[in-house]
């Protein structure tokens, strides 16, 4: 490594012991022109990235799912302050990120707790269901004794009304008769007669 030998001693080195970052300068580099530092830029940042990729254990970074957590990693805090990685325009651009990612969690909260309610409701709604079923079902049973009911007195009405014809046809028939009319005459000729026999013997 021509360039970055240093860089890649400190990466490992935080991976190890804790770090503080001390905003004050504590010496003074003079660049000149043999300095490597001046050499070729695109080599610098090519081995600035190898570098990165691999000090930082890629699998066990990415393992972490919540990105707070993840943003806490030493690695992370040491390339946070490097500006050939992570200038003022991606630092912005990094915040951003995650202030909307905190934004998007707290949405899916919020969503899972509207899923709550939603859950809670349809157990509600399904319990009522249940009742109101039961209660239809009971309602038929009653529905339907109560139309048995109604047809056994049907068919008990039907019978009166058949047995009071047959009784007025009965009676037409003895009114009518030849038999009826000389009673009728009969007892009318006796009261008659009784009338006039009590006129007399007054």
């Amino acid at each position: 490594m021509l360039y970055r030998h240093d860089y890649e001693y400190l990466l490992r080195v935080i991976q190890r012991h804790e770090f503080r970052l001390i905003r004050e300068f504590l010496l003074k580099y003079r660049p000149h022109d043999p300095n490597a530092i001046n050499e070729n830029a695109f080599a610098k940042d090519l081995e600035t990235l190898y570098t990165i990729f691999a000090t930082v254990d890629a699998d066990k970074f990415m393992a972490v799912g919540d990105v707070t957590e993840r943003m806490k990693n030493p690695i992370i805090k040491a390339l946070m302050e490097n500006p050939a990685v992570h200038s003022a325009d991606v630092r912005t651009r990094l915040h951003a990120a995650e202030k909307r990612i905190k934004e998007l969690q707290e949405s899916v909260r919020n969503y899972e707790d509207l899923i709550r309610q939603y859950e809670e409701r349809l157990k509600e709604d399904n319990a009522l269901a249940v009742e109101l079923k039961e209660m239809v079902k009971n309602a038929d049973a009653r529905l339907m004794d109560m139309n048995e009911r109604l047809q056994a007195q049907g068919a008990e009405l039907l019978e009166t009304r058949r047995r009071l014809d047959e009784a007025r046809q009965l009676l037409d028939e003895i009114l009518s008769s030849k038999g009826w009319l000389w009673l009728t005459r009969f007892r009318r000729a006796k009261q008659l007669l009784h009338v006039g026999s009590r006129n007399h013997s007054s």
